[in-house]
This record gives structure tokens, C-alpha cells and sequence, in this order.
């Protein structure tokens, strides 16, 4: 999992072929992952097994996806005028960085203005582009399928937080159901 996020486009080089790519292969291997973690009796080696797959999602997955630009994906997937993006991004930065606003959702108010602005809302959508976006959602961001992952934390998983882009991409209901 980890050399499958060390190759995902982040940043300014965000693109959503490299993504759909990165998040069908992690998908794939949460599916295994999970299947052999089920199967594995609660004992010290299980013990370990959970502590490389939060060292995996913390340490590597949080940040990837933390960093991915929606600004980069308009620019290379919709076409907007640059003039108008540049505004578009101004209005969502400054909604964003609003004293209500908490900190921890600041990024998710940026990328929610920015898509649904109507100067991008009526010239792209991020709806149905990313593949494997609910079975990536259900494995690594559905906070009850990460409970026994996570057990020994006090960590809370929230979509909003750790994958903007992704909850602004309209993952199903199902993938952040609360039971399995």
C-alpha cells in the first residue's frame, strides 16, 4: 500500500488518472488486507499487522491525501479561463479562512466552494470521475470500517477532513454507512 501512495500525484502534479489509478490499486488491496485481517486471531501478531497499517494511513495515506490539489485538477481537466479560476479560488480561500470555519475543515470549505461556485459548478464536476471512489471511501475512510484498525486509538475518522476532494466528489451513501 505504502509504494502505491509514494507514487500518487499530488500537489501541483495532481491529475485524476494517476488517482483513479492510485485509489482502484489501494482499493484492491484494502479488499485482501481486510479479508486476511478477519481471518487473523487477536494476538500479538495481529497486534502488529495493525500497527503497520496505521503507520501505512497515518504516516503516508493521511498525507497524501491531504495533499492533493483540486486547484491542479480544474486546471488540467476543465476548461475554465485561467482569469476566472483565479477568482473563483480567491472567493473559496477567503470563504474558507471565515473565523466560524474550524480549523481541521478549512480545506473542505475551500474545495466544496470552489466546485460548486457557478463558474465551475456549470463547466465541471467532480461526480462520477473518480473510479473506485466508494470502495476507496468504504476501506479508508469509513470511520466504523476502520474501527478495529484503529483500536488502541482515540482516532476519529471524518471524509471532510482527510479527503476533501473526495467528499466533495459525492461519495454513495453506502460507502459511509456506520454498519458493515
Amino acid at each position: 500500500m505504502i509504494s502505491v501512495i509514494n507514487e500518487m500525484d499530488v500537489g501541483e502534479k495532481t491529475n485524476l488518472k494517476n488517482l483513479n489509478k492510485s485509489f482502484t490499486l489501494l482499493s484492491n488491496l484494502a479488499t485482501n488486507f481486510d479479508e486476511l485481517f478477519k481471518a487473523m486471531n487477536e494476538d500479538i501478531q495481529k497486534g502488529i499487522v495493525r500497527m503497520q497499517w496505521q503507520d501505512m494511513y497515518f504516516n503516508y495515506l493521511s498525507h497524501a491525501l491531504g495533499d492533493i490539489d483540486p486547484v491542479a485538477i480544474l486546471k488540467k481537466e476543465a476548461s475554465i479561463d485561467e482569469a476566472v479560476l483565479k477568482a473563483v479560488v480567491s472567493e473559496a480561500k477567503r470563504e474558507s479562512e471565515a473565523k466560524n470555519i474550524l480549523p481541521v475543515l478549512k480545506d473542505y470549505v475551500f474545495t466544496e466552494k470552489l466546485f460548486n461556485h457557478p463558474n465551475i459548478k456549470e463547466a465541471y464536476s467532480l461526480v462520477g470521475k473518480i473510479d473506485s471512489l466508494d470502495m476507496f471511501v468504504s476501506h479508508y475512510l469509513n470511520d466504523h470500517n476502520l474501527n478495529d484498525h484503529l483500536y488502541g486509538l482515540l482516532s476519529r475518522i471524518d471524509i471532510k477532513a482527510r479527503a476533501p476532494l473526495l467528499a466533495v466528489s459525492g461519495p454513495s451513501d453506502w460507502a459511509l454507512k456506520k454498519s458493515a
